[in-house]
């Protein structure tokens, strides 16, 4: 089960650049955010919300340190934005959200004992980008590392991972 409040985890990832642009929420303390993980953990909270774009990685890899593949806990992250270039861009292939899942889940030190989502959970399937990515990710085999959820306006997609 799947507690009421979940940790969001953007903030902790720190003051990311792309290029010039910030994508981060300031400095962050990777002692501090620790804590934070532990006394919410300790509060009943098992569902953390990150992304790979949070930190270029850095949220994820500290949720990873701090939880492990604790098998109570759900976490889920996002992929599809990317930063390449010294730009910020979006990357929907087949070949990126593979590797982007494999580098989520080594960053989140989890298995790859990840959930399936059914398709009709997902709205908005009538816009041309989210067609896209739900036929992008139709057309790959993610060997069960990763299903597809509509998060928001940008058809983002979701590896959830349970130890």
């Amino acid at each position: 089960m799947v507690s009421e409040i979940g940790f969001g985890a953007w903030a902790i990832g720190g003051g990311a650049m792309v290029g010039n642009t910030s994508i981060g929420w300031g400095d962050a303390d990777d002692v501090v955010s620790k804590q934070a993980i532990t006394a919410a953990l300790n509060a009943g909270i098992n569902f953390f919300d990150t992304a790979d774009i949070y930190g270029l990685g850095h949220s994820e890899k500290i949720i990873g340190d701090t939880i492990g593949n604790d098998h109570r806990v759900v976490v889920a992250t996002k992929v599809g934005n990317v930063a390449r270039n010294n730009r910020f861009t979006v990357d929907y292939s087949k070949e990126h959200i593979l590797s982007a899942c494999d580098n989520s889940l080594k960053r989140l030190k989890r298995e790859s004992k990840l959930q399936q989502s059914p398709l009709q959970e997902i709205p908005s399937e009538n816009s041309l980008k989210n067609t896209l990515v739900i036929k992008r990710f139709h057309e790959k085999n993610t060997n069960g590392k990763c299903f597809l959820r509509n998060t928001d306006n940008m058809g983002l997609l979701l590896p959830i991972g349970m130890g």
